[in-house]
Formats: structure tokens, C-alpha cells, sequence
């Protein structure tokens, strides 16, 4: 099951994410998807994408199979207090439909 996400970011940036996506003719999400696991799967490198793995490499920006260790064992105590902060204030969801009624 995928989980959905959302991602703020300036209009410019979309526009170049959605022409690099469509010149590779791959929606958005596949492109976003194939930039995340470039960067934290060491094993990942999808044939056709050696010109962006290229770049992210020179940029210190791929998953490293030589540093990309276990992720250590999370705090659980910490971990719960830092869910339980996350989860106050306005949901995303509110703010959206908000936006939307206002014409945003």
C-alpha cells in the first residue's frame, strides 16, 4: 500500500519537475518517487537515469552503499512524544479545503 504525501514547493520548481517528468514521460510522482530512492537506497539505480544519478552523485545527494548503514534502533519514549507533538495544531486536510474555498 502507498502512503500519500504532500509536497510544498516554489511554482517554478513544480514546472520543472512536471517538464523533466513529462520528457521522461513519467508523471510527477514517478519522477519524485525515483529521486527519493536514488537518494536512500544504495542499491537503486534504475537503468536510463545514469545523466541524473550523475548529478546527484557529484552533489553528495545518492545513498552511499559504503556509509548506508542500518539505520539505528529508534527511541521509542522520544519517538511517541515527538508523534503526539506532530499530531496537535490544524490538519493539513483543513488548511487545503481553506485554500481551496478561498480560491488559493
Amino acid at each position: 500500500m502507498a502512503t500519500q504525501v504532500t509536497w510544498r514547493a516554489e511554482d517554478w520548481l513544480v514546472e520543472d519537475v512536471k517538464f523533466w517528468a513529462n520528457r521522461r514521460g513519467i508523471s510527477m510522482n514517478e519522477f519524485l518517487t525515483v529521486l527519493a530512492k536514488l537518494g536512500t537506497d544504495a542499491s537503486y539505480r534504475p537503468e536510463g537515469w545514469e545523466d541524473v544519478i550523475a548529478v546527484l552523485d557529484r552533489a553528495g545527494m545518492l545513498a552511499n552503499p559504503v556509509t548506508n548503514a542500518p539505520r539505528p534502533i529508534r527511541d521509542e519514549k522520544k519517538f511517541a512524544e515527538v508523534r503526539k507533538r506532530a499530531g496537535q495544531g490544524t490538519p493539513l486536510s483543513d488548511i487545503v479545503i481553506a485554500n481551496r474555498e478561498e480560491g488559493y
